[in-house]
């Protein structure tokens, strides 16, 4: 999958990102290296902002374990902020990174620009696809545009992706085969080196370039 090229982030970004973190407090109840969101409910509750109903963690029993193999489920995602449908069968061929995000999540927006710093320098070996998760559109929109996010989105409104590959917390990012098969899961926050050294160890992508 193509993906626009873009500058490497820097400094100025970061500015920008530190201003939308700010305003992503109103959203997020905490801060925590990792939201729990159980697939029945919505996005914790923050109090006179949201409705969801409250979040209950999913038994460590239930967890799908990081390293068990399981294929991508081919569902087709609506676009994001109006584009395209999204076909997850259309990366079949070359291997993706697949990351559930939400505007609500303090620590998917933090991660963010790392995502795009990665897609940016393997955008020829690796396409990343965020999946926004049980969020206001207008929300989501609001910071993928100040954070500058080029790499592919999708949107999960009612959260049956993130149900079907079993995913528990947020974020979550899936690291897929070029045969469609989920071979690792990470749950929480993960910044440019944790990224860059999962994708060399699962995907075999070069971790020097990230």
């Amino acid at each position: 999958m193509e993906t626009n090229p873009q500058p490497r982030l820097g400094s100025p970004l970061r500015t920008t990102f530190g201003v939308g973190l700010a305003v992503a407090a109103a959203f997020v109840v905490g801060a925590v290296a990792t939201t729990m969101i159980d697939a029945e409910d919505g996005p914790p509750s923050s109090g006179a902002t949201s409705t969801a109903q409250a979040v209950t963690p999913v038994p460590l029993v239930s967890r799908m374990p990081a390293t068990a193999r399981a294929p991508l489920p081919e569902t087709t995602l609506d676009g994001f902020a109006g584009a395209g449908a999204v076909a997850l069968s259309d990366y079949r061929g070359d291997p993706l990174i697949l990351n559930f995000w939400a505007s609500w999540c303090a620590p998917c927006v933090e991660e963010m620009p790392d995502f795009q710093a990665f897609a940016v320098a393997h955008a020829d070996e690796v396409p990343v696809l965020g999946v926004n998760v049980k969020d206001a559109p207008s929300n989501a929109e609001a910071f993928t545009t100040e954070l500058g996010i080029t790499y592919d989105l999708a949107v999960d409104p009612d959260g049956d992706l993130f149900t079907a590959v079993e995913a528990f917390a947020m974020p979550t990012t899936l690291f897929v085969d070029a045969e469609g098969a989920i071979v690792y899961r990470h749950a929480g926050f993960l910044d440019g080196r944790g990224l860059a050294d999962l994708a060399a160890q699962h995907l075999g992508v070069d971790s020097n370039d990230g």
